[in-house]
């Protein structure tokens, strides 16, 4: 986490970009959305095996970076809710003027969490470092279908499809199960 306070106060220092540690601030700051980060954060997963694509995983931790940084820091707060609550102002001007603060608001947020970003080890890609994360996580998810659910999973297959695998491995097990209750003819 950074520890260096932006523009004043902060709530929590900022967060490194890693699911875990934006976790733990939103505890912090907004607690309340912590079940609207998981249901997310699982939809960019899946997107990102759907896809074999790492663009809905890298779009959910910015996203969830942006919004920890407005919520970590008072004064970005405080002016993110008047422009939203301002949106839908009945004089156009004041609707105008919150939207192109909202719009500020969510520059500035992006920017201070852009720069904090940790630089990737000389010669690495984003996309390759992405790649890298989500093969583990994959190998990690084959690896518990191996040991829990007791079935055999390659880790040959470099296609990161474990959904489809385990989808497969259902469909099998369920098939077999009715096989096996049918009554012999």
């Amino acid at each position: 986490m950074s520890t260096q306070a932006d523009r004043g106060h902060t709530l929590v220092p900022r967060p490194a970009q890693t699911p875990d540690a934006l976790r733990a601030a939103l505890a912090v700051v907004d607690p309340a959305r912590l079940p609207e980060m998981q249901q997310t954060k699982d939809e960019a997963f899946a997107k990102a095996v759907e896809w074999q694509s790492f663009s809905p995983v890298r779009s959910w931790v910015l996203a969830w970076a942006r919004d920890i940084e407005i919520a970590r820091r008072p004064d970005l707060a405080t002016r993110h809710a008047r422009a939203r609550s301002d949106l839908e102002h009945q004089d156009a001007v004041v609707a105008r003027e919150a939207l192109r603060e909202l719009s500020l608001v969510l520059d500035e947020a992006m920017s201070a969490v852009a720069q904090s970003r940790r630089p990737l080890p000389e010669g690495m890609t984003e996309e390759r470092a992405m790649t890298d994360q989500l093969q583990e996580r994959a190998a990690a998810a084959r690896k518990h279908a191996r040991e829990v659910v007791g079935v055999d999973m390659s880790d040959e297959d470099s296609r990161v499809d474990v959904l489809g695998n385990l989808r497969k491995i259902t469909a099998d097990r369920v098939l077999a199960m009715r096989k096996s209750a049918e009554p012999p003819a």
